[in-house]
């Protein structure tokens, strides 16, 4: 992004009024793309009642919207009942939250490709949000005459450990492209499982090592002329395929839920925020419960300790979807669970009562959509990364 003559804030504090009067207009797909998420959701509870499965998706709403701690989400009931809850609003908060960096001159631009991770993902809320919310920016930048070039949301990255949203995943990717989505990229996979231990920089080295060990052999077996280990990683690098050495934006949406998730993966965390590319941003999203105070006490510690960010907002903040989109996220959530409702009337009748006050006779009383809890820091040291890993950054 450092090409002579771009600014990025710059950029952004000169185009933020043109981009949100467009954004807010007919040109915008962003509408559009939110809607075909939704039908999604839709199409695949429809699916499930249509098999005979609503029974169980009605006895897993109550657990999926108040004890996921407690839950493997090795099913697909599981993964479903838990995305009618959390998707669409959840990607609705992360587009909101992108709305405000734009706003404020700190959104992560690149003009060749841009990274970004979902820690947690679960049905991968704010990587749909970062996809689409790119995607409408590049269409606006490259449309608008005179204006740079911004790209997409070219590479995404998963990690979650739980079985079931691999499949979940690939299955509301098909139905998106079936929907008429064909931008991409899409994701069909979990990248990586696991928290614990968890490094960018090493899931990169471990790429990088595997591949040219991979490239070495097969030269040695089949090639003409046979490569060095050297020349084989030297390759390697150069294709710019596999996992980047650093991250332009990385989301923790609703992941860390109790403390003493903060004392176990304090390492990891900490090394999030050291793989931030420079002007690259770490978004913490949580519940507004009080009992999050100590949790978002305990991130802001750790993420400064790394020493290369800045804290963008106050690390208790508390957001609330804008009145523009509330409404639609709750007709999405009221369509949805009347669906349910009808698929199975008396095993919903049979929960009623554990659910919420405004959703347990869907449509008869408005929704109140949560505040949710907001954190954001950013690696604004442009000389933050050393010539090293800013190759490794580019390694995407």
């Amino acid at each position: 992004m450092r090409t002579p003559g771009f600014h990025a804030r710059r950029w952004l504090n000169s185009n933020r009024d043109d981009w949100f009067e467009w954004v807010s207009g007919p040109a915008s797909a962003r509408l559009e793309r939110m809607d075909r998420l939704s039908h999604a959701v839709m199409s695949m509870t429809r699916d499930l009642i249509g098999h005979g499965g609503a029974a169980e998706l009605v006895a897993a709403l109550p657990a999926t919207l108040e004890r996921c701690n407690e839950l493997a989400f090795d099913t697909d009931v599981e993964t479903l009942a838990y995305s009618v809850w959390h998707l669409v609003e959840r990607y609705v908060r992360v587009i909101e939250v992108l709305d405000d960096l734009l706003r404020s001159g700190d959104l992560p631009l690149r003009k060749t490709r841009l990274t970004a991770l979902e820690v947690g993902a679960g049905p991968m809320p704010a990587l749909h949000a970062v996809r689409d919310f790119y995607a409408d920016l590049a269409q606006w930048s490259q449309a608008r005459s005179g204006a740079a070039s911004i790209v997409g949301a070219t590479h995404l990255y998963t990690l979650d450990r739980s079985p079931g949203w691999g499949r979940f995943n690939h299955c509301v990717g098909e139905r998106l492209m079936h929907l008429g989505d064909q931008e991409g990229p899409h994701k069909f996979a979990t990248d990586f499982l696991d928290f614990q231990s968890f490094s960018v920089r090493a899931a990169h080295r471990g790429a990088i090592k595997r591949a040219a060990t991979q490239l070495y052999t097969e030269s040695l077996e089949w090639g003409e002329s046979r490569l060095t280990l050297g020349e084989a990683r030297s390759q390697v690098g150069s294709s710019h395929s596999g996992p980047p050495g650093a991250i332009d934006l990385m989301i923790v949406c609703n992941f860390l839920t109790e403390t003493s998730m903060t004392t176990q993966f304090e390492s990891e965390i900490a090394e999030l925020a050291r793989s931030l590319t420079p002007g690259g941003v770490l978004m913490m999203i949580g519940s507004a419960s009080d009992d999050y105070d100590e949790i978002f006490d305990s991130l802001d510690a750790i993420v400064q300790r790394a020493k290369t960010v800045k804290r963008l907002a106050p690390r208790r903040q508390l957001v609330r979807v804008n009145s523009d989109l509330r409404e639609r996220v709750t007709q999405t959530l009221v369509t949805v669970l009347r669906v349910i409702e009808a698929g199975d009337r008396g095993a919903f009748d049979s929960v009623r009562d554990q659910l919420p006050k405004d959703v347990r006779h869907p449509g008869s009383t408005p929704v109140n959509l949560p505040r949710f809890r907001l954190a954001l820091y950013k690696n604004e040291r442009p000389g933050a990364l050393t010539g090293r890993a800013r190759r490794m950054a580019r390694f995407a």
